[in-house]
């Protein structure tokens, strides 16, 4: 932002070999430092794909991909959660993949199959809603479909 506030969302394993989990570090001084980085996703379930959007004045919010049931590669879900102090703490996770199940072949109770390639995006709307669109599908290549969830 104006000044010099930065949030960079990334994903990694905390062990090698390890399930990845989701990230944030914030920096208030145009990144020559970062915080600690806090872990957004959930421990022991693979995580990825994280996607930022900012309003500006300490409003931030995110989207990422993780796994359901003990890693379950077949059981992906959409989380949401947003923050009002730059990232420093964060809001509950929401579920936003929420279509049910048998919408699609590859939407099932716990979620979706796979991650359908590496599209998404998020984005503050005029109105201060959220925007957040995804791939998912039967795997990475597909066939697959294009999902959005617009915050009401």
């Amino acid at each position: 932002d104006a000044t010099g506030h930065l949030v960079f969302a990334f994903e990694g394993p905390a062990t090698a070999g390890g399930p990845q989990q989701v990230e944030v570090s914030t920096s208030s001084d145009e990144g020559r430092t970062w915080s600690v980085p806090v872990a957004l996703s959930t421990a022991g379930e693979d995580a990825t794909g994280p996607r930022l959007a900012s309003s500006g004045g300490g409003d931030v919010r995110i989207w990422y991909m993780q796994t359901a049931n003990g890693d379950d590669p077949d059981a992906w879900n959409v989380w949401y959660r947003s923050s009002a102090n730059g990232g420093r703490t964060w809001s509950s996770p929401v579920k936003i993949d929420d279509a049910p199940a048998g919408a699609a072949g590859y939407v099932n109770a716990n979620g979706f199959d796979e991650i359908y390639g590496d599209y998404g995006e998020i984005a503050v709307t005029s109105a201060g809603k959220t925007i957040a669109v995804w791939g998912e599908g039967f795997s990475y290549t597909g066939p697959g479909g294009t999902w959005f969830n617009v915050q009401r």
